[in-house]
């Protein structure tokens, strides 16, 4: 069965998650899932399981938070998104 853009779509957003969450670690030094655990604060197991798919059962606040402590930058938050990274664009809050 071919792929639909959707399909593939969101295949670029998942990707562009693990392509954050492993510069991250790498830059942290967190060399494991259990080390990284611990930096979030969040259970091993559940963020085991969340990694496993592809963080697609993750809450909007515990990414946000996820975020915030990883340090993503708005380039890579914009291609977990799917929007376009504009960083010309004012940020008002």
């Amino acid at each position: 069965m071919p792929r639909t853009r959707e399909q593939a779509a969101q295949a670029a957003r998942e990707k562009a998650l693990m392509r954050a969450i492993n510069r991250c670690q790498f830059e942290r030094g967190l060399c494991s899932v259990l080390k990284l655990s611990a930096f979030l604060h969040v259970p091993y197991s559940t963020l085991r399981v969340a990694l496993g798919e592809n963080c697609q059962s993750m809450k909007l606040r515990d990414f946000g938070e996820m975020a915030r402590r990883l340090g993503f930058t708005g380039r890579e938050v914009c291609a977990m998104l799917g929007v376009p990274y504009d960083d010309e664009r004012e940020w008002t809050a």
